[in-house]
């Protein structure tokens, strides 16, 4: 995970593993183990913790080397998936007349967003509503700022 992950996740940076495995030994030996032992504690307590932090921290922001596909696979399923879903706005032109076919896109293409924004939180384990009307809402403002910008070009 990167630093700025964290930040925003609200972790606390930690020392080097060093200091951390320091610490700990001193707490144990402050308990009463001896010196070889609470270095011992310290060591095998850090590395579970170390393991299981990355673990979680992982899980939580979803980014698990388990996981994760070839960014090959990626790259293809996403191309493949931009193409399938771009035909949609362009597909009831080639059916209807040209002012029904405007309606009908741009109304297919606002529920295409939201239904991609839902499947979104699928992976990113949010709320499937919350997550279907932001991709809407932000689809349908760059969409109208496109159309915007076509209007303001003279041709």
């Amino acid at each position: 995970m990167t630093e700025k992950e964290s930040e925003r996740k609200g972790f606390r940076k930690k020392g080097a593993p060093e200091e951390e495995r320091e610490k700990l030994a001193r707490f144990y030996e402050a308990r009463g183990f001896k010196r070889q032992e609470a270095e011992a504690i310290a060591s095998r307590v850090a590395s579970d913790m170390e393991a299981r932090s990355e673990y979680t921290v992982g899980e939580e922001v979803g980014l698990t080397s388990e996981e994760s596909w070839p960014p090959i696979k990626a790259g293809i399923l996403t191309g493949l998936s931009f193409a399938v879903v771009s035909i949609i706005p362009v597909l009831p032109f080639a059916f209807m007349e040209v002012t029904p076919a405007a309606v009908t896109a741009v109304i297919a293409t606002i529920l295409t967003l939201f239904v991609v924004g839902a499947s979104k939180a699928i992976f990113t384990r949010k709320s499937w509503i919350r997550s279907g009307l932001e991709m809407m809402a932000i689809g349908t403002l760059a969409a109208a700022a496109t159309y915007a910008i076509g209007l303001a070009i003279p041709v």
